[in-house]
């Protein structure tokens, strides 16, 4: 989804009352960091409540893994964000769940 329409008041307005619970996301990172260290920073974000990493493949310098992360309002954004910075890239986003209150 283009970044324009998602920052968008037609997009706010629509959206606002649906909130994402749940996020599986196929993810490339390097070794280091951990996948313990990227758990809890991920943890960490607000309103996410649990953080599963599963390790599917191990190359010499990377690990794909599998990340589920469950919470009351995720930041699709934020999330991206925050795995850039360690380094990883999401390269699809495998399951979602949402609500709308």
């Amino acid at each position: 989804m283009h970044r324009a329409w998602l920052r968008s008041s037609t997009y706010k307005k629509r959206y606002s009352m649906v909130k994402v619970k749940l996020l599986v996301l196929d993810v490339m990172k390097p070794i280091d960091p951990g996948t313990i260290e990227l758990s809890k920073s991920l943890n960490e974000l607000p309103d996410v409540h649990l953080v599963d990493i599963t390790i599917t493949e191990v190359e010499r310098k990377v690990e794909a893994i599998k990340i589920l992360i469950e919470g009351t309002d995720l930041n699709y954004e934020a999330i991206r964000k925050l795995l850039e910075r360690h380094g990883a890239s999401i390269h699809n986003v495998e399951r979602v769940t949402t609500n709308k209150v």
